[in-house]
């Protein structure tokens, strides 16, 4: 059957012993391994139920941590008040740093999902570290102000003076909102 000294007839002859050991392994996988039966499929299921259960465990605890944060940093009430606010918290931010606002700039409020964002940019020049403190202050959780973004260049490099564009945003929400939104206690 297999012969392998003649040329012509040794391809198939490697054929016929590779399909004979290919059906014996297939026959011994077929005898050796057991079939899937009906528990091992609710197992099956009942796993992944418990998984997709503590996957949504863990979103929600991250959501109400979310939450949590986000509520510190919203203000409540009218955008123009807000921002009035704001900027006079500014002013009194600024005059504490002993740093001069050269511009204050509002831009287009954005109406997101629950919240109207209401962005501006601010222009303070003083002192290198000053302005640091400054930021740092600014983008503090009381303060309830986003930095956004922040631009320092030098003025001039024998004094030390340097000027910061900056973004800056207020989230406002209104009082009806604000009691609609979950919190963590709530959600679950």
């Amino acid at each position: 059957m297999f012969d392998f000294k003649n040329k012509e007839q040794q391809l198939p002859s490697l054929l016929s012993a590779v399909a004979i050991c290919l059906l014996a392994a297939t026959f011994l996988y077929m005898i050796l391994v057991p079939p899937p039966n009906v528990a091992g499929i609710a197992k099956g299921r009942v796993r992944s139920r418990q998984q997709l259960e503590t996957e949504i465990a863990r979103a929600k605890e991250r959501s109400a941590a979310a939450e949590a944060t986000i509520r510190k940093r919203l203000r409540t009430g009218d955008p123009n008040t807000v921002l009035a606010g704001a900027l006079a918290q500014l002013n009194e931010r600024t005059r504490k740093y002993k740093l001069t606002m050269a511009a204050f700039r509002p831009q287009r409020p954005r109406v997101l999902d629950q919240v109207t964002e209401l962005p501006w940019t601010v222009q303070v020049s003083g002192p290198y570290p000053s302005v640091v403190a400054f930021l740092a202050a600014t983008d503090r959780t009381e303060t309830r102000m986003v930095l956004r973004t922040a631009q320092i260049s030098a003025a001039d490099g024998a004094t030390g003076q340097v000027t910061a564009l900056l973004g800056l945003s207020v989230y406002v929400t209104d009082e009806k909102r604000t009691a609609a939104l979950p919190t963590g206690e709530k959600n679950g």
